[in-house]
């Protein structure tokens, strides 16, 4: 269900990133640096645009299609 409106889409990554978004907001989430390297959660590569919106929709329907 990608629409081609990336505005649109960068909304319902929102409100399918909302918990994540708001334990890294909160620093809650599991970014974490472990020996130097540094972990990031999906809501924090998101953010920083190292996801696309589009591969967060398309990961997020094919897991729900998948049940």
């Amino acid at each position: 269900m990608l629409i081609k409106d990336h505005l649109t889409n960068d909304k319902l990554v929102q409100d399918i990133l909302r918990i994540d978004l708001i334990k890294h907001n909160t620093g809650k989430c599991d970014c974490s640096e472990q020996k130097g390297i540094i972990y990031p959660c999906k809501a924090s590569e998101w953010l920083r645009g190292i996801l696309s919106s589009k591969q967060i929709l398309e990961d997020y329907y094919y897991k729900q299609n998948k049940k």
